[in-house]
């Protein structure tokens, strides 16, 4: 239950300076918002931050976006098949296993997006992906999903400014798909919120039982 709540409290705290880093690689004029933020310093430090990081790096120290882009589709095909085994475990909860199970569809969408960037820009996405480690409850499945969906934000993030300066129209892709994962961290911590631990996991205890 702490986790569910602090997850949303974070998601809150960082929705307004996500967005306002998706305006800027996608180019979107400024806000008087915005403009006021800027005077006052305020949610400007890390964008500047990942900038410089980027803007320093030389052409032989910069990451094939190829490989970028099939790192990702093979974390978005990976977190499909984890949510969509995750459901499977929620027979006794429908509402939490349709919810998954949407989820789950986006993540696919997500994979196809990225699959058609790898191979417009000449490259081949992975063949194969390394299935998930299950979990042994499903209050620990929906925590890992839950985890999941955070490092995705964060690698999104990285990625977006990563190929900004050469691919602009990757990295408003990148964000797009943050943006959605953003979405769905928030259902799963919802969920979580939601339920108790105990009512969960009954199903896994009933099944361990002689």
């Amino acid at each position: 239950m702490v986790v569910a709540v602090r997850a949303l409290e974070v998601l809150d705290d960082r929705r307004q300076s996500s967005e306002l880093r998706r305006r800027r690689v996608v180019g979107h004029r400024p806000d008087a918002d915005h403009r006021r933020r800027e005077k006052t310093g305020m949610s400007t430090g890390r964008d500047r931050g990942w900038r410089a990081l980027f803007a320093a790096l030389t052409d032989g120290q910069r990451r094939d976006i190829r490989q970028i882009l099939a790192e990702d589709y093979a974390a978005e095909v990976r977190l499909a098949r984890q949510l969509a085994e995750h459901a499977k475990r929620l027979s006794r909860f429908p509402d939490a296993r349709s919810r998954l199970l949407e989820i789950a569809a986006r993540e696919e969408e997500h994979a196809r997006w990225l699959r058609e960037a790898i191979e417009r820009l000449g490259g081949t996405p992975p063949a194969r992906v390394l299935s998930p480690v299950d979990a042994r409850t499903n209050w620990e499945r929906l925590v890992a999903d839950l985890e999941a969906e955070k490092a995705a934000l964060d690698r999104y993030l990285e990625d977006a400014y990563a190929v900004e300066r050469d691919h602009p129209e990757v990295a408003a892709l990148l964000l797009r798909i943050r943006q959605e994962e953003e979405a769905h961290q928030r259902e799963i911590a919802r969920i979580l919120a939601r339920s108790e631990r105990a009512v969960l996991d009954r199903p896994s205890l009933d099944a361990r039982a002689p």
